[in-house]
């Protein structure tokens, strides 16, 4: 069986790039976080970060806890601890732990460069409790985020110690990554006590220097500070900048969080490339504010376009920081491969006053009817003394019956898995022989790794595909569907008996709840299954499970109105990845082939047939009638001796049940036949 594919389209979601180096203070005290479900944190208010790209400490995985409880500053001179105040005051980001799983929460920055002071306070409550500030850190998914460098404090294997961590290494004492040379042991104590850290990253392309000063006697300024505690020259930052600050912890898989293997709690981090860095990192002293400096404050963000209308509008947001001098904006400029789909109804020149003066420029996003994800920049030009990096713009339009993934039936490449994600670079899946009717090629995923496609989704879809199964005696088979929000995580864990399940820490909070009733699998045995998603971004979100018996075609087994959901319930955000994964204790791996992710409601379980045929005599008229997938393209065609056809209409169906009346069937005998295109 071939699964409908639709030609490659769009949605509409606009992403920006960070505002301009040199922006100066990056502050997050984290007291404007609050703990949500599961103590997953959830957002700190514009204006609470200053100089950060988005205002929310996004949460990616779910695992760094929000914590009652202010750190104090140690008895140390001149550094101000003070906190903001607000209804969450009183955060600061902790972990608890014991096994290696490493966890990453983040935010983008301003992008910062050169000379860059940083200081935070932390406290380490056990001999096992570990923290980590990372830099520009990946965020491809969950596990180890160890690509960036990081200032790290303490670790299991090297109790109370403070280091730097050089990229690609996950700890600062652990021996089979890490260079002793890279910490100081015993630097602190691991009994809860407050520490202040500061810390100066000078970033050359020579080789960056790192260099940590902990629990310094007197603060006061630089020179004050003394010897560093310690001091490395590496290849730290090689892209030169810094632009995404993470705070990666390391914790037991314990769904209830126990603390016993030691908690680190990290709070007050402030950062600075501004003039005067040391003063803002130490003292919270404001950065100077030059002569005139353009900047975005604020970002156009297009809604997911699905349907019609298919064109949407964004405000781009501009601050003139200048204390005397009025900047004038002259025109943008869009490039790129999609440039020709952007646009702007402003009139130029656009005048920006000084000292503190906003100007808005609406940005237009029209993709003229194509589906599919489009890139372009935006070019602000200007007589500021200086210039505003290109804006990066993303935009998306999808539609009913459109199947968002290229190369889902693995057909495109013999050799490699093309246009999927695959973990490990390539060496999680490889091309096998096709499991699907018809299929040549499908693809094989080991132990431990993943494919993932990213695509645009209405809020109701669905997810069809092949898979099977070499061994059901632990977890067979794992998908995820999910948005930036939450996902859907389904499972077949394998026993004596075998069951389904979903993972819930949201709704029931059961974590993997109760078995769902759909049929067990066989071990190598072919299975189709389809996820149907409905109302997703509405007010109930929730998900069918269908699953055909071994080696067969229709969808024999069901469970329907599925509520549970990881990390949390999806909201108006569109659901976008599709993940097949086998990192959690998968071994034997699985296959998986003729994958679609399909926009809109989801097929018939009945195949493609004529359901009525009638005839108005008096009219001439013969109406005839078919179920259909809602987008996909059919022709309807006529013969008078079952040899010759005639195609009478070639449209994409509008409905479930689509109609065709033929008005010229007056006097003579015909045959129709309906033909879905491939």
């Amino acid at each position: 069986m071939k699964l409908p594919r639709s030609l490659a389209a769009a949605s509409a979601v606009a992403v920006f790039a960070a505002p301009p180096a040199g922006a100066g203070t990056v502050i997050a005290d984290f007291n404007d976080l609050f703990p949500g479900a599961m103590r997953v944190v959830d957002g700190q208010p514009e204006g609470t970060g200053i100089g950060f790209a988005s205002p929310g400490w996004e949460n990616f995985t779910g695992i760094v806890l929000a914590l009652e409880g202010d750190l104090a500053a140690p008895e140390v001179t001149g550094y101000d601890g003070t906190q903001s105040a607000g209804a969450g005051a009183g955060i600061s980001l902790g972990n608890s732990f014991g096994g290696r799983i490493r966890r990453l929460q983040s935010r983008p920055t301003v992008s910062i460069s050169g000379e860059v002071w940083l200081s935070a306070l932390f406290s380490l409550n056990g001999t096992d409790a570990e923290g980590l500030i990372r830099f520009n850190a990946s965020l491809t998914g969950g596990g180890a985020q160890s690509n960036g460098p990081a200032i790290g404090f303490g670790d299991n294997d090297a109790s109370g110690a403070v280091g730097v961590v050089p990229p690609g290494n996950d700890a600062i004492g652990n021996p089979a990554t890490a260079d002793p040379a890279h910490r100081v042991d015993g630097a602190v104590l691991t009994d809860g006590a407050v520490n202040l850290l500061i810390a100066k990253i000078e970033m050359d392309a020579a080789g960056d220097t790192i260099s940590l000063w902990v629990n310094p006697a007197d603060a006061t300024d630089e020179a004050a500070l003394g010897v560093p505690t310690l001091s490395l020259t590496g290849p730290y930052f090689p892209g030169g900048l810094i632009d995404r600050v993470g705070y990666e912890a390391v914790r037991e898989d314990d769904p209830a969080f126990d603390a016993s293997g030691g908690l680190a709690l990290l709070d007050n981090l402030k950062i600075s490339d501004a003039p005067n860095a040391y003063d803002v990192v130490v003292k919270a002293v404001p950065p100077a504010v030059p002569a005139a400096e353009l900047a975005v404050t604020a970002e156009p963000v297009f809604g997911d376009l699905v349907e019609m209308p298919a064109t949407a509008s964004g405000t781009l947001s501009v601050i003139n920081n200048g204390g005397t001098d009025a900047v004038e904006i002259t025109g943008i400029t869009f490039g790129g491969d999609d440039a020709a789909l952007f646009s702007t109804s402003a009139v130029f020149p656009v005048s920006v006053a000084a000292n503190g003066g906003t100007a808005d420029i609406a940005v237009d996003f029209d993709p003229a009817g194509a589906v599919g994800f489009f890139n372009a920049t935006a070019t602000i030009e200007s007589d500021a003394p200086n210039s505003v990096p290109d804006v990066s713009l993303t935009a998306a339009f999808t539609r009913a019956g459109v199947d968002v993934l290229v190369n889902g039936d693995f057909e495109s490449d013999g050799a490699t898995v093309t246009d999927w994600l695959v973990s490990g670079g390539g060496s999680a899946a490889a091309p096998v022989a096709g499991i699907a009717p018809g299929s040549t090629t499908a693809a094989g995923l080991v132990g431990g790794g993943f494919i993932q496609q990213t695509g645009n989704l209405t809020p109701d879809w669905y997810a069809e595909f092949f898979f099977s199964a070499p061994d059901t005696l632990e977890r067979a088979f794992n998908v995820l569907v999910s948005g930036p929000s939450g996902q859907i995580n389904i499972r077949y864990q394998g026993d004596a008996a075998g069951q389904w399940n979903a993972f819930d820490n949201v709704l029931a909070a059961d974590n993997w709840g109760g078995p769902l009733g759909l049929g067990s699998i066989t071990p190598g045995a072919t299975y189709l299954m389809r996820i149907v998603g409905r109302d997703f971004g509405g007010a109930d979100p929730h998900y069918d499970l269908f699953l055909s018996d071994a080696n067969g075609l229709a969808l024999t087994s069901r469970v329907e109105g599925i509520r549970r959901f990881q990390n949390a319930v999806p909201t108006a955000a569109r659901m976008r990845n599709l993940r097949f994964s086998t990192e959690f204790g998968n071994a034997p791996g699985f296959i998986v082939d003729d994958v679609a992710l399909v926009t809109g409601p989801p097929p018939p379980d009945a195949p493609l047939a004529i359901v009525d045929v009638s005839y108005d005599a008096d009219a001439g008229t013969a109406t005839i009638s078919w179920n259909a997938i809602v987008g996909v393209t059919y022709f309807v065609e006529r013969s008078a001796d079952l040899v010759a056809w005639d195609e009478l209409d070639d449209s994409a169906a509008d409905e479930a049940l689509e109609t065709f009346s033929d008005t010229g069937a007056s006097g003579r005998l015909f045959f129709y036949r309906v033909l879905q295109a491939e």
